[in-house]
């Protein structure tokens, strides 16, 4: 099933209540946007879409503004593909969320394990690059 994103791009929803994915591919890597929730119905979903990005051998961007729930399921996944990122000597990089998945990631100390920040602006300046072409892709 696809859905229709701003700008008439299409979007396909990994669980279509639950959790929507599209990434980007920009120079220095690609941004995936995760919406909806993470938990452990969804969470399979979200970490193959990482570990397929991670494959590409590029940095990736996980841009969650727009996750609304995040259990320690979805946390296992991100520290678990940040691990493999880093494996492959690629940058892995959480963005800022609403402030109760926020608030779960700064209780669990994740910003210590990872890279975490509030835009993908700042994402992309740990990467090195300021501006983008992007790409939009659907997963």
């Amino acid at each position: 099933m696809c859905v229709k994103a701003k700008g008439g791009s299409d979007v396909t929803p990994a669980l279509p209540e639950i959790l929507q994915t599209w990434s980007e591919d920009v120079p220095s890597g690609s941004i995936l946007h995760v919406l909806g929730e993470v938990d452990l119905s969804s969470a399979p979903s979200l970490q193959t879409v990482l570990m397929r990005l991670i494959g590409r051998g590029r940095s990736v961007i996980v841009d969650c503004s727009e996750l609304q729930y995040l259990d320690m399921k979805g946390i296992h996944v991100l520290e678990d593909c940040h691990e493999r990122a880093e494996q492959l000597g690629q940058r892995f990089v959480l963005v800022g969320s609403v402030p109760s998945v926020h608030k779960i990631l700064m209780i669990i100390k994740l910003h210590e394990r990872m890279p975490v920040v509030d835009t993908v602006a700042e994402a992309l300046a740990i990467l090195g690059q300021e501006g983008t072409a992007p790409r939009l892709h659907t997963s």
